[in-house]
Order: structure tokens, then sequence, then C-alpha cells
């Protein structure tokens, strides 16, 4: 990774001024302090001066000598990076939302320069999204604003004002709507680029945690954490079909954490706050698998489905989920048995496919990037670099580039395995 950042600098300085910092350790008399002396017990246990000291010291000459498989990096944040998107067209451009309430435009080829720093929300930006012809880019905040903004200069054409915080974005696979889900149980459906709403869904009662268009366009699929799962028409905003935990066999405690549907827009799967994973015809409202293969009481927190075009992709679909008991499991929905059992360090926090490739990427808490073969739930690649957990991930469409963001405030980009290209 070229260049270093400023905490970096310092890091190196004072691992080479190390022995400098070794005889300020030491007692006049010239021999080292004895941690039984009346004095350093005094620091320790009084102010803690020393020993935080001391804490610090090795906090950051760890930091120096962690290992770093990363061939760039961004770290403008200085604040954990929520949300990350690369361009649909020109993939040397990444998006990236965070902590600092701004978005920031880089190129993953030369990640120390900002193209541009998109500012105007006043709380995280957690989401960030292109249009599918990559004209316009729209970031989510909890600030209950959604901005859309304009990628041939990085303007901004307009302020989206939710009724609440902002939970997820969804562009239509093939024109200039937008689906919003807020935090008041409501979704918003936006003409863009004028900004003209065009309807507002309420049929959720808590936050709706997750949604999306299906992959034709014509619905919206949508969960929350009330533990209900939606199917909308999105022209008349009433429900097609509607589940929830009155039906004992969808039934997830906890409410709904994690949702996707297959690329045949038939089934959804849901994931709950307790380990539960249900997939749902979508045409019929009707359960049609049920999964109890993560750990009682670990959340949900990434589904995927294996994307159309993918080698290893059945009748209904393949998924994969991940959960915070550090279980991946790969789920045949045709066969509707868990074909991969895959079991990390750490919980899981995110979980993206390569596009028409059966290889998907894993973020998890110990702060480590990996790639597995969803074909045989094989460990591709280890990826690590960052010092603190993934929370977000995006990759290139052919899979060369891995891009991760972090609790750290850094977005490091990766080399992507040589077998998944």
């Amino acid at each position: 990774m070229s260049g270093d950042t400023p905490d970096i600098q310092e890091s190196q300085d004072i691992y080479l001024n190390k022995d400098e910092m070794l005889e300020e350790d030491v007692e006049d008399t010239g021999e080292p302090m004895d941690d039984d002396e009346g004095d350093v017990e005094g620091d320790v246990d009084g102010d803690g001066d020393v020993q935080g000291d001391m804490e610090d010291q090795q906090a950051k000459l760890d930091m120096i000598n962690a290992k770093d498989d990363s061939i760039q990096g961004f770290f403008n944040h200085k604040e954990p990076v929520y949300a990350l998107s690369i361009h649909p067209i020109n993939p040397d451009i990444v998006a990236s939302g965070g902590g600092d309430d701004k978005a920031h435009i880089w190129s993953i080829t030369d990640g120390e320069h900002a193209i541009a720093v998109l500012e105007g929300h006043t709380d995280s930006v957690t989401s960030t999204a292109f249009s599918s012809d990559g004209q316009l880019l729209a970031t989510g905040g909890m600030d209950g604003f959604v901005k859309i903004w304009d990628s041939s200069d990085w303007s901004l054409k307009v302020d989206l004002q939710l009724g609440d915080e902002c939970t997820w974005i969804d562009w239509h696979p093939r024109g200039n709507v937008l689906l919003t889900g807020c935090a008041d149980s409501t979704i918003w459906m936006w003409k863009l680029p004028k900004g003209d709403n065009m309807n507002v869904f309420s049929g959720h009662t808590e936050m709706v945690t997750c949604g999306r268009f299906t992959p034709d366009g014509k619905s919206i699929v949508s969960a929350s954490s009330d533990g209900s799962l939606i199917m909308w028409s999105p022209t008349e905003a009433t429900p097609i079909t509607k589940i929830t935990g009155n039906d004992a066999r969808f039934n997830l405690d906890g409410g709904i954490t994690a949702m996707s549907v297959n690329p045949a827009g038939t089934i959804a799967v849901a994931g709950g706050a307790a380990g539960g994973v249900r997939a749902v015809n979508l045409a019929n409202g009707q359960v049609v698998g049920s999964f109890e293969c993560h750990k009682e009481g670990e959340s949900i927190e990434a589904i995927s489905f294996l994307p159309e075009g993918a080698a290893g992709q059945g009748p209904a679909g393949v998924v994969v989920t991940g959960g915070t008991d550090g279980v991946i499991n790969v789920i045949d929905l045709t066969t509707m048995r868990v074909r991969n059992t895959i079991t990390i360090e750490e919980p899981v926090t995110v979980l993206e496919f390569q596009k028409q490739s059966p290889f998907f990427t894993v973020g998890s808490v110990d702060h480590k990037v990996r790639i597995f073969d969803a074909r045989t739930g094989t460990l591709c690649k280890e990826l690590e670099g960052h010092s603190e957990p993934v929370l977000s991930i995006a990759v290139s469409s052919d899979g060369s580039r891995i891009i991760s963001g972090s609790d750290d405030g850094t977005a490091l980009v990766f080399e992507g395995d040589s077998n998944t290209k």
C-alpha cells in the first residue's frame, strides 16, 4: 500500500525511537523499574499514566507489525466507513460513506487523493448507491435525508427528506427510480433527477430493515424488525403478499435483520435476530423452507443469492447466509438443504457476490476479508490490513478488486483471487 497516513507515520517514529522510550522507563539508578516498588504502584493504581502510555505505545507498535495485504487505501474518512459503491461504468471510481457525515469519491488506483467530497449530511452516511447508468449517486444518512448527486461534476441535484433515519436505498434496475427505507416503518419511492415522490408504502409497524426491487423491477420486497415481509405493487403501493410472525411457520424472533431475493424474483429468503432463516414463495406468501442452521440467539447479518449465470445455480437458486455466530451457510433452495457450512473465528458483518460468479467475499469482526467458493465452501483467499471490524464491502464486476470499509476509518483495496476472475 503506497503512502503513509499521519497515524502510521507517527507509529513509525515511535518504532524507530523505541530505545529512547525504554530508557525513559529506567530509574536514575540505571536499573529497570520494579513493578513492586511503591512509586510505580502509585502511578499504575493512581492516575494510570505509565500503564496507559505503555499500552498506547504497544498498540502503535502492533499496528506497525500487523500484516497488510492491501494494494491501495483511502484514509480521509477518519471515522467508520459504513458504505461502499463502485461506479457501474467506470470501475476505477468509488463512493464511500462514513461516520464523518460525508461521502467521498476516490480512485481505486490513487486512493490518497479524493476526487470529490460530498458534504451536507448532518449525521452518518450509511448508504451509497449508483444508478444503473452511473449518472446519479444516492447517499442516505441517519439525518433522515437522501441526497442525489450528478456524477459528471458531483454537484447536488436534489435533497430528499424522509420521515426518519434512512435505513437502506435501492435503485430500479433499469431506470432513475429510487427506493428509500425508513426507520419510521415507511418506504418512499422517488422519480429522479427531479425528486418527485411517486409513492409512500405503509404496511410495516416498525423499522424497515431491508428492501429492494425484484430483479425484473416489477415489484418491491421489504422486511421489518416487526417480523413481517411484504411484496408490494410499485404503482398501487399496496401489498401483493404479506407474511408476519402470526404464521408460526414464518415467525422470526426479534424481527428480520437481513433479506434477499433470488434472481428469478420468485423466492425471498429472510434471516432473523435470533438466528432463524426462512424461504418464502413471493407469489402466494407461503413458507417453502425453514432453516435453523445458525446458533440460536445469534442474528443473521448478511444474505446474498448466487448471481444469475453463475456456475452451480439451481432452478430455485442458491443462497448464502452469514451470522454473528461466525457461521456461513450455503443453502440450495432446489433441494432445500444446506450444501456447505463454513465457520470462521468471529461474527460475519457483510457478504457480497462477484457478478455472474460463484465466488463471494465476506467481511467480519476479526478485521479480515475472505473469499469463498459457494460450490464447495472452499476458502480461496484471506486478506488482512484493517485494525477494526469490517463494516462494508464492494467487489468489482470481474472480481479483480475488492474494497472493504472498516470501523478503523479506512477503506482498503485488495487484489481478488486469480481463480475468481
